[in-house]
């Protein structure tokens, strides 16, 4: 787990890696605290999964602006020199 950890927190922006690594730590919470934390455990793990659904998306949009890049192309997949 912590070596996937620090290889999406290289890429992501601050306040991702925050959400990220905070999973490092759910376990952890969970056995020390038992269900007090539960209600702030479901809130951190729903935030989990927003971020990297966006996460995700983000790294999709990424490669295929490099991909346009690699082939001479736009934003919008359109070619500069038309």
């Amino acid at each position: 787990m912590h070596k996937h950890v620090s290889s999406i927190t290289r890429t992501t922006s601050p306040n991702l890696r925050l959400v990220v690594n905070a999973s490092a730590a759910l376990p952890a919470c969970r056995s020390m605290m038992g269900e007090t934390c539960t209600d702030r455990l479901q809130w951190l793990e729903e935030q989990m999964s927003v971020a990297q659904a966006r996460l995700e998306s983000l790294q999709k949009e990424r490669k295929q602006l490099l991909l346009a890049r690699w082939r001479g192309l736009d934003a919008d997949g359109k070619s500069p020199l038309a």
